[in-house]
């Protein structure tokens, strides 16, 4: 299968629906929603509580959260890094510049943001290792029943007691999905992932 690529984004193309919903979790400033949306149209679910989030333009078609998916929605612990956003994070961690702030910011489960969804064409997924207990959540679990297709990027530095290659094959077993690691990096992997017919 032949998949388009751009940037940190692999996804087949050809399966999009005429109005194509994705969702962008981890967003950041919006450029993963703001590429599918120029080249495919539809609408984006972004979500990103960190200072980046603040950046965000608004556009049509996109909607923009400023909660964290989490496994539930009480919610998470999150540090904050104001001078490099890309490394704000439930986890404690010391940016290259700035500091990390910690903060309490609001959640949501995946089950819980995708309610009046019946299906999200293509998901990405890149939270600063907040993916490990996200995906092991049965909230989770049952929100990614409505996804066709997924990029997972896994920050193995904050892997607990499993590989993502685990994380992965328990997915595919309980949600009828493929993947595939389509960028091999020793920490921070990408997965592509599709739902069996």
């Amino acid at each position: 299968m032949m998949l388009w690529n751009k940037g940190y984004v692999w996804l087949n193309g050809l399966t999009m629906s005429p109005s194509p919903v994705f969702l962008d979790i981890g967003a950041k400033w919006g450029s993963i929603s703001n590429m599918l949306l120029d080249e495919f149209g539809g609408r984006s679910l972004a979500f990103e509580p960190s200072v980046a989030g603040d950046k965000i333009v608004p556009r049509e078609g996109l909607e923009i959260s400023r909660k964290a998916i989490w496994i539930n929605n009480e919610g998470v612990e999150f540090y904050d890094c104001g001078s490099q956003p890309s490394s704000s994070s439930i986890f404690k961690r010391k940016p290259r510049r700035g500091i990390a702030t910690k903060k309490i910011v609001e959640s949501i489960t995946l089950k819980e943001a995708l309610q009046n969804i019946d299906t999200i064409d293509f998901m990405s997924m890149n939270i600063e290792g907040a993916e490990w207990p996200l995906l092991e959540s049965q909230e989770t679990i049952e929100g990614l029943r409505k996804v066709r297709q997924m990029n997972i990027q896994f920050h193995t530095e904050f892997s607990p007691d499993k590989t993502f290659i685990q994380v992965m094959d328990l997915l595919g077993e309980k949600l009828g999905i493929d993947y595939e690691v389509i960028r091999r990096h020793k920490r921070r992997p990408i997965i592509y992932a599709v739902k069996r017919n």
